[in-house]
């Protein structure tokens, strides 16, 4: 008999968990999934992670979803590594899973958490492609305030994430900025100017 190492153990479960999704078993998925969900340092395996939230994401349980993400951001702001994880995308995949959740207080929150430490460091300079967090998060915080129904504010946070988006000068970028923006003013029942949007 030979003893697998962790990554090789891993990396089996993760394949066993993805057979099993792909059959429909989505509790069984989720148990293996839990077998492996730690490191032998603690924290959360990063791939297993991602698994999981997907999978709970695909089940439509984005309350526990958002549970194992406050769990994430919480081990990693305990830990010390040489190169700390950026909460910022964290916070806001938080956000959205707490919006879907019916959490819209929250979800709010940590939108404007994650947009606040992007903006500590400095907004991007025009034609900075590598910037997008902070669109990111005026994205995040739109969505999250328009799935609290409050529309007014989401549009006014949507059209400043289009003019973040334009001053860099990146399309893909811009087009996210947009779709958000046109989803928005559908969601407040403003249709021609959500049309208007998509078409563009």
């Amino acid at each position: 008999l030979f003893k697998l190492d962790e990554g090789a153990l891993v990396y089996l479960r993760l394949s066993h968990s993805a057979a099993l999704e792909e059959a429909g078993d989505y509790p069984a998925a989720e148990q293996v999934l839990m077998q492996c969900r730690r490191s032998s340092n603690g924290r959360i395996h990063a791939t297993v992670f991602n698994r999981l939230i997907h999978l709970l994401k695909r089940q439509g349980d984005h309350a526990r979803a958002a549970g194992l993400l406050r769990e994430r951001i919480t081990s990693d702001r305990k830990m010390v590594p040489a190169k700390p994880t950026d909460p910022v995308p964290l916070l806001n995949w938080l956000s959205e899973f707490e919006s879907a959740a019916g959490q819209h207080d929250s979800a709010i929150g940590h939108a404007r958490e994650a947009l606040g430490l992007v903006l500590a460091r400095g907004l991007p300079g025009e034609g900075d492609p590598d910037r997008s967090d902070a669109g990111d998060c005026l994205r995040a915080l739109a969505m999250a305030e328009s799935a609290a129904g409050r529309h007014e504010e989401a549009i006014g946070h949507a059209r400043e994430a289009r003019r973040n988006a334009t001053g860099q000068g990146h399309r893909a970028v811009l087009m996210k900025a947009i779709t958000c923006e046109a989803r928005i003013h559908g969601a407040a029942g403003q249709l021609a100017q959500s049309y208007q949007g998509y078409r563009e």
